[in-house]
C-alpha cells in the first residue's frame, strides 16, 4: 500500500472511522502553559473532547508571515480535524506575556495590560472571522490566559 496524499485522505470514501471530537484547540508553544491548558479546558469546557494544535503565538502564528507554512499547517490541521472527527468548534487560547508576540513585533516589551488584551483579541477575532467565513458551521471561542503564578 502506497502513501496516501492528504487530499485523498480527506475524501470521505478514504477516511477511517475514528470517532467524534467536539473541538480543535489552538495554543502557543510556551512551556509555562503545558499544564494550564488541560486544567483550563476541564474547568471551562468540562465535557468537551478536543484535538490540539500548537503554533508559537497561537492566533498570531497563523498571521505572522515570518513562517508562512504555519498558516498552511493550521488550516490543514483544521481540515483534518473536521474530516476525521467532525469538530464543530475551534477554541483559540492565546496567553499574556507571549514571547512570539514580542518576537514578531506585534507587542512591545512589557505592554500595558489593556493594550495587550486588545492586540491579542484582534488576532484571535481576525482568525475567528476567517474560520467562520470558510466554515460557516464552526463556532469559534477565544480566551486570553493569564501567566501562571510563580512563573
Amino acid at each position: 500500500m502506497g502513501v496516501q496524499t492528504a487530499q485523498g485522505f480527506l475524501d470521505p470514501a478514504n477516511r477511517p472511522s475514528t470517532g467524534k471530537v467536539d473541538a480543535l484547540v489552538l495554543t502557543c508553544i510556551d512551556y509555562r502553559f503545558v499544564h494550564i491548558i488541560p486544567e483550563f479546558m476541564r474547568k471551562h469546557y468540562p465535557s468537551l473532547s478536543y484535538d490540539h494544535t500548537i503554533l508559537a503565538g497561537a492566533s498570531l502564528g497563523v498571521f505572522a508571515g515570518i513562517y508562512p507554512a504555519w498558516a498552511s499547517t493550521f488550516w490543514e490541521h483544521l481540515e483534518v480535524a473536521i474530516a476525521l472527527h467532525g469538530i464543530n468548534t475551534v477554541i483559540i487560547l492565546d496567553h499574556r506575556d507571549c514571547g512570539a508576540y514580542r518576537e514578531f513585533e506585534a507587542l512591545p516589551e512589557a505592554p500595558d495590560p489593556d493594550m495587550e488584551q486588545k492586540i491579542h483579541q484582534h488576532y484571535m477575532d481576525r482568525l475567528g472571522a476567517l474560520i467562520t467565513k470558510s466554515h460557516r458551521s464552526l463556532r469559534v471561542r477565544t480566551h486570553l490566559l493569564d501567566v501562571p503564578e510563580g512563573l
